[in-house]
């Protein structure tokens, strides 16, 4: 029999999310544990009554809003492609500019989506591992990029908290091929408190075959409403709109995505409380004795010698965080910066089983 699919869909294991247990803490996905803005949520209500029509296919409103929100980037309405999360985006990417025998670079261990996107579509992937300090290694990057056809960096890093600087990014940028497509995924750019954090915007215009994503699941509290953006060339963006899907993002989403970028104090207040919360949490790790790695997302990764029994043994305390075998790192788990009383829940699991 002519086997049901090819074998590097058969090959394929799924991705496997953040379990949410109801009643308890959930510190396992990154989610904004203050949730959406109310102005979001007042947005969405208003669009609840027109759920019978499909949504606007292309959204001019929100594009318009996405643009003015990052004008001194020089953006245009036609440089942005909304998706249905930077999952989608990411796929869609892939899909779109990575034909047969062309190949994706990729880092690893990062965002899991990277790799599955490619495997899916059966192309070949190039991964680089981290460094010892689970930095990207950008020089054995920069040497293997004219391999690929795209790259992807996420800026932090996913799941590591680790993030590129400014003038690391401009020599990698400077190393790769002009015909290489660069994607700078910076899912957790809001939370990032650093001097020397770059803003990848900034190369969509300098650098034409660079793709900035951007969403609205981490610092603007939408992950179930599931929407984001991509910022690129034009003629990048118009091969995006033929492959996606017609009415790819939905109505109620489109409409919250209005409403949160009209309240970026929430915004502010839920990076702020992410910084302060972040330095505590790294503070109490050490009083511990816990290693940890150094984060600049609103996340950060712990390392155990018996990780996945920390893990379990921290449900029985409330608590649920992310353990990371399939990221080929089964000594760490990512915590989720919660709110003061969620983080305070984790010491006290974490207290109880390392002394």
């Amino acid at each position: 029999m002519i086997p049901l699919a090819p074998d590097y869909i058969r090959e394929l294991e799924p991705y496997v999310a953040g379990k949410a247990i109801p009643n308890l803490i959930k510190l396992a996905s990154n989610e904004n544990p203050f949730g959406p803005s109310p102005k979001a949520l007042e947005y969405a209500r208003r669009a609840l009554p027109e759920g019978h029509l499909y949504p606007v296919n292309h959204r001019q409103d929100l594009k318009e809003k996405i643009v003015a929100f990052h004008r001194e980037f020089d953006l245009k309405t036609d440089q942005i492609i909304i998706g249905n999360g930077s999952t989608e985006l990411i796929t869609l990417l892939v899909r779109t500019l990575v034909g047969p025998g062309e190949a994706v670079l990729n880092a690893w261990p990062s965002f899991l989506m990277y790799r599955l996107a490619c495997r899916a579509q059966g192309r070949q992937e190039i991964d680089v591992a981290l460094t010892d300090s689970l930095d990207y290694d950008l020089e054995t990057m920069a040497a293997k990029a004219s391999q690929a056809k795209l790259v992807f960096l996420a800026n932090p890093n996913n799941p590591t908290g680790r993030y590129i600087n400014a003038q690391a990014l401009e020599r990698f940028l400077n190393q790769i091929p002009e015909h290489v497509v660069v994607v700078l995924d910076e899912a957790y750019s809001e939370f990032v408190r650093r001097e020397n954090f770059p803003n990848g915007l900034a190369w969509v215009q300098k650098r034409p075959r660079t793709v900035t994503l951007r969403t609205f699941s981490k610092a603007y509290g939408l992950a179930g409403f599931r929407i984001a953006y991509a910022a690129c060339d034009p003629a990048i963006a118009e091969l995006l709109h033929r492959v996606r899907d017609p009415f790819n993002v939905n109505s109620i989403a489109q409409a919250a995505a209005l409403g949160a970028l009209d309240d970026q104090e929430h915004v502010l207040k839920s990076a702020e409380s992410n910084w302060k919360e972040l330095i505590l949490l790294e503070k109490r790790f050490s009083e511990l004795g816990i290693k940890f790695t150094e984060s600049a997302g609103n996340f950060i990764l712990a390392h155990f010698e018996n990780a996945e029994l920390v893990y379990k043994k921290l449900i029985d305390f409330g608590v649920i965080v992310r353990p990371l075998g399939n990221y080929d790192l089964p000594h760490s788990i990512r915590i989720t910066v919660g709110r003061p009383e969620q983080n305070e829940a984790l010491f006290t699991g974490l207290k109880a089983l390392v002394s």
